[in-house]
């Protein structure tokens, strides 16, 4: 295992190795502090996430914010590109609030990366669909929150690969550790059914999702175990994870992963 230096900055930086020699890629840190995405926070924490390798990068992404575990605390998300000359827009409906994107369309360029948070503008939940002229790596933060003495609440961050929409799946693995409180985030076309361990359970929460009327945001909370989660046509989703739920002073970390992808 190769681990980059405590104060080193090594975000956007090319990793190869020779063809016979395959490696993972992990980024995180211990103290994270979000506030750099655009607006003020009370971290840091300690995040962690398996990086997808370029060869699984595409041009199109669904900004599906995982599910949040306070209402007021909104996904943040970074592009990275890989190649010169790579133009990216955003596309939504309604009015969503992006802090610290350039105007639309940018051009990026071969290690550059854009860091924003996408808001809730009133009449969108801060969803949005990404694409680009090239592949690029997208990944997505849950926001989280310290204990605070006015509301005894403490959330959580976490990180969170992106798969890119052509290599979304019909059917995930879903697991959830015992001691720890799950949400499972969907965006599904509008009333697909979708089964967990073969039973269709109707979802906490739906929302109108990104610039297409026929899609939706839909959110689970489970308890913990192996669940199979399928439906008839592809679908994203996202699980965030959070020790002894999000009541609790002593949940200052979270765990957020992408529950797999098509790599065919």
């Amino acid at each position: 295992m190769v681990a980059a230096p405590a104060d080193s900055n090594i975000v956007g930086a090319m990793m190869r190795s020779d063809p016979g020699h395959p490696i993972a890629v992990f980024s995180g840190n211990t103290r994270v502090d979000l506030a750099m995405f655009g607006e003020q926070d009370t971290g840091p924490y300690a995040i962690l996430e398996q990086n997808l390798p370029i060869q699984l990068w595409g041009t199109e992404y669904v900004g599906l914010n995982a599910p949040a575990l306070l209402d007021d605390l909104q996904g943040s998300w970074q592009i990275v590109a890989s190649q010169p000359n790579t133009v990216v827009d955003v596309e939504y409906s309604g009015t969503i609030d992006f802090l610290g994107m350039p105007g639309t369309p940018f051009m990026m360029n071969d290690g550059d990366v854009v860091s924003f948070t996408s808001t809730n503008g009133g009449d969108n939940g801060g969803d949005f669909v990404i694409v680009a002229n090239k592949p690029v790596g997208v990944m997505n933060y849950v926001r989280g929150r310290h204990h605070e003495m006015e509301d005894d609440i403490s959330v959580g961050a976490a990180m969170i690969s992106v798969a890119p929409s052509d290599r979304l799946r019909n059917n995930y693995i879903i697991f959830w550790p015992e001691g720890e409180r799950g949400w499972l985030g969907v965006g599904r076309p509008i009333q697909m059914p979708v089964s967990f361990n073969g039973q269709n359970i109707v979802p906490q929460s739906v929302t109108a999702l990104w610039m297409a009327s026929d899609w939706e945001a839909a959110t689970w909370e489970f308890d913990p175990g192996v669940t199979r989660i399928s439906a008839d046509e592809d679908f994203a989703a996202k699980v965030v994870l959070t020790l002894d739920g999000y009541v609790s002073w002593s949940s200052e970390w979270g765990i957020g992963y992408l529950p797999g992808l098509r790599t065919d």
